[in-house]
């Protein structure tokens, strides 16, 4: 083959690669712009409503609350499941006020930010940036790659984390928590009730309630 003929095959692999930048500079751009609204605009009886529900259902102090740790959770909690007053989210707010300046990219992204809920995983491994897992009752195993958070996993671990596709990654976004082992058994038995009226009905209850499964991570009983 000769360098002319040489030069003209394309290389896919520098092109996913060019893609998947664009795309995960796009989602950086989209997820730091909806918390600069949430934090300029959001009502402030809205954030004091939600914080109080936030502790109502984790049982926690006025103190608690302002712990670093736990103030991510509710961060996250607020801007992807909490429902406001007039039963929108922050997310669908977001995308309502600002989507005209978003690029082809950041609206294809806002759709999965829609949808995003915290799950139940079994943890297989993990390295620096890499997690193996298996979402809890199915078999596949995933690699997922965090995304600006750390994550103290180990393999058996029951953790809950909010996972996206993002471009040809699956990315797990925000803080996440693992389960103390007291409380695993417990805790299948009762998501697999849930599981059981179809996946539809698990994805719409951990919507509503998966940032409950917080107060029996370790730490938290």
């Amino acid at each position: 083959m000769g360098n002319e003929e040489r030069s003209s095959v394309i290389n896919f692999q520098k092109l996913k690669e060019e893609k998947q930048y664009e795309i995960e500079k796009s989602f950086f751009q989209l997820y730091e712009s909806l918390f600069s609204y949430i934090e300029e605009e959001a009502n402030i009886r809205e954030k004091v409503r939600a914080k109080q529900l936030f502790s109502h259902h984790l049982n926690l102090s006025n103190h608690d609350i302002y712990d670093k740790t736990v103030a991510g959770h509710f961060e996250h909690w607020f801007a992807f499941d909490y429902v406001t007053v007039i039963g929108s989210r922050m997310i669908d707010l977001f995308i309502r006020k600002k989507y005209e300046d978003f690029t082809k990219p950041m609206l294809d992204l806002s759709g999965f930010m829609l949808l995003s809920y915290l799950e139940p995983i079994h943890i297989l491994d993990k390295n620096e940036k890499k997690v193996k897992f298996n979402r809890l009752f199915e078999q596949s195993t995933v690699e997922g790659e965090t995304f600006l958070f750390s994550h103290q996993f180990n393999p058996g671990d029951l953790a809950f984390v909010r996972t996206m596709n993002i471009g040809f990654k699956v990315m797990i976004i925000g803080p996440s928590f693992i389960i103390n082992k007291s409380m695993e058994k417990e805790i299948k038995n009762h998501i697999e009730k849930v599981y059981k009226q179809g996946k539809d009905q698990m994805r719409k209850y951990l919507k509503e309630h998966g940032i409950d499964y917080l107060k029996d991570s370790m730490g938290k009983e």
